[in-house]
């Protein structure tokens, strides 16, 4: 019986092609080559118009992770800082832009699975475990194939700027700590201080 083997490929994915034909050759199985396109923004009515793709068909376009600009993140980092009553050092500064820079491109590549999934769902890879064994009455060894499929989870929910401001909280805790016991031991000292000078007023 002849096989239909049918490949779409792109044209860049030369190494892949290659590696395809040598397992079907192998095989001594032909097929039959079809370019892919990658469909964006910019060439989708194209492909209608081709009557390649549906005008109402919903399909997952990803998009190119862009970085923000580094002024903006230092007045996040800034802002930040000065919600908890701190100037930050320019080495502080320095170091929470990168940290803010990672935490932006978390959450893009967080939100561009999330985009993917809720169109063409979650990836399932299927491993095959082969095992040795032997018929239970004839006792000839036999190979058992068990096969476990793996769903894709939801990747968490990435909010670079809250992370970020549970990241500098929690760094400087034990700072603000420490200031707001000393800013209590002003106070004492001051109501101690009001109180002596009213015990002299009255002769005490």
């Amino acid at each position: 019986m002849d096989l239909g083997v049918y490949v779409i490929n792109l044209d860049e994915d030369k190494k892949k092609l290659q590696e395809f034909s040598k397992h079907l050759n192998a095989q001594n199985l032909k097929f039959k080559r079809f370019p892919g396109v990658i469909i964006t923004n910019q060439n989708k009515q194209k492909y209608i118009d081709l009557e390649l793709l549906n005008p109402g068909e919903e399909i997952y376009i990803p998009k190119q992770y862009r970085e923000s600009d580094k002024a903006t993140r230092l007045q996040t980092v800034d802002a930040i800082f000065n919600s908890i009553g701190k100037k930050a050092t320019k080495k502080e500064r320095n170091y929470y832009e990168l940290v803010l820079k990672e935490l932006e491109q978390k959450e893009f590549y967080s939100d561009e699975a999330v985009a993917r999934m809720s169109v063409e769902g979650p990836e399932v890879t299927t491993i095959e475990t082969r095992k040795k064994t032997v018929e239970p009455l004839s006792e000839r060894p036999i190979e058992t194939v068990e096969t476990e499929q793996i769903i894709e989870p939801i990747p968490e929910e990435v909010d670079a700027v809250s992370r970020l401001q549970e990241r500098i909280a929690g760094d400087f805790e034990g700072v603000l700590a420490r200031q707001q016991d000393v800013g209590r031991a002003r106070n004492n000292v001051g109501n101690i201080s009001q109180s002596i000078m009213r015990l002299k007023s009255l002769g005490g």
